[in-house]
Order: C-alpha cells, then sequence, then structure tokens
C-alpha cells in the first residue's frame, strides 16, 4: 500500500508463522504424531495481557501457546481466550494459520506511518513505559504481527516450561 511519495514501512525479517487454535495441546500433539515434531516450547501458559482493540477499547486475554523451531520458520500455535481479534477470529473461522509475524526497529515510526495511510489497527499492547509492543494490521486479508526488534522473546514473556510430550 506503499504510495510513490511515500517512505516504505521498515520491517526486518518475519520472526514467525502464527496460528490460532481452539486446543493447542490437541493441536501440539497431532503435529507431534504425524509429522515427529518435538521440541514444542510453551512460554505462554496462561499469559494475561492487556491490549486495545480496533476500537480503541481496552481489554485483556488469556493466551495458552507453544512455539517449535522448523529449520528457518518458527510455527507458533496459540489458543486465546477473551475479547481480542484472534478470539473473534477463531470463533468466525474454526482456526488455522493467523498470521505472519516482523519485527520493526522503529515501532512508533511504522504506527505514525500506518495512521498516516490510514491503515486500522486491529489490535496492539504497550510496555509499562507507553511505547508499543505489537501491532496487528490486515493486508488484503493477511493479517500482520508487527513486533517491536528485540522483544520476540518477550512477546512470550511466562518461562520457558518442559516440553510438552
Amino acid at each position: 500500500m506503499t504510495h510513490d511519495n511515500q517512505t516504505p514501512i521498515n520491517v526486518r525479517e518475519c520472526t514467525h508463522v502464527g496460528a490460532q487454535v481452539r486446543d493447542v495441546r490437541k493441536t501440539i500433539d497431532v503435529f507431534s504424531k504425524l509429522f515427529g515434531w518435538g521440541s514444542w516450547e510453551n512460554r505462554r501458559l496462561k499469559t494475561e495481557r492487556k491490549a486495545i482493540d480496533k476500537n480503541g477499547k481496552q481489554f485483556t486475554y488469556n493466551s495458552t501457546g507453544a512455539f517449535v523451531r522448523l529449520g528457518h520458520v518458527v510455527l507458533d500455535i496459540t489458543e486465546t481466550h477473551g475479547e481480542d481479534c484472534r478470539t473473534e477470529w477463531v470463533a468466525h473461522t474454526g482456526g488455522g494459520l493467523h498470521h505472519l509475524s516482523f519485527e520493526a526497529d522503529d515501532l512508533e515510526d511504522v504506527v505514525a506511518k500506518l495512521e498516516k495511510l490510514r491503515i486500522p489497527i486491529l489490535e496492539s499492547a504497550k510496555l509499562e513505559d507507553g511505547k508499543y509492543m505489537f501491532v496487528y494490521i490486515d493486508i488484503e486479508g493477511i493479517v500482520i504481527e508487527i513486533l517491536r526488534k528485540g522483544l520476540e522473546a518477550a512477546h512470550r514473556p511466562s518461562p520457558v516450561l518442559p516440553e510438552w510430550k
């Protein structure tokens, strides 16, 4: 959506592919048995987070998730409960691949450019210092998550727990 006279939004490489499911443990079990994928890391056991939706309403949601590195790709599987866009999306679609995630060096600059281009933010969350942690946008039906650089691990703030078997 870059206009000829606009500076492109600078995002780094894709950090992960996000999937939203109804039952994270069941999904991981199926993937592990079917494809032999192991080394799942559970980093968000009952994480509670505050965010803001596209209408500016603040809400809290809970998520349970795990991820696995498959070569150069990280697959992030999450089960979310609350009022966020992912919960609505799973209720509407039944779940599946949800977003591509990228890092940005200056997320406040990205948000300013998105606002200037009138690209609505579906959801966002901020850190304690008021700076953005992540934003979700929709580009032609593809949900893009843009994370603050260096916060990929912080995006999963719970400690790493033993691998699910």
